[in-house]
């Protein structure tokens, strides 16, 4: 990323710039995609990491699209942010009940009272 603005910065005319600004934010945003397809597949198989991934490259786009672009789309960003933030909070509870689920299996396995265990 610090080679990426030292491009932009070394670009002598501003027309250059702002035509190598469009470039590199472009590209920055296809392999962004690119990441979230990847997470897409992942978040099928075990949901809260790929999601938190998800989270962190999400604002890290919005920062860069705030500074490089400017916020035009405010509400549609804020929609999505709650949307991963309520995610993972499912994710974490998810994680949690199927914890129980197997703690309740192992102890029916070994003769326990289920839940005898559970504290």
């Amino acid at each position: 990323m610090l080679f990426v603005v030292l491009a932009i910065l070394s670009v002598p005319s501003s027309l250059q710039a702002t035509e190598t600004l469009r470039i590199v934010t472009a590209g920055l945003y296809l392999l962004a995609a690119g990441v979230f397809l990847a997470l897409y597949f992942w978040v099928r198989r075990d949901p809260l990491v790929p999601l938190v991934v998800g989270l962190i490259l999400f604002c890290c786009v919005l920062v860069a699209s705030g500074i490089f672009i400017g916020i035009d789309f405010w509400l549609l960003e804020l929609v999505v942010l709650i949307a991963l933030i309520d995610a993972i909070r499912a994710a974490v509870n998810q994680r949690r009940l199927l914890r129980k689920a197997l703690l309740n299996q192992n102890e029916i396995e070994h003769g326990l009272m289920p839940g005898s265990a559970i504290k």
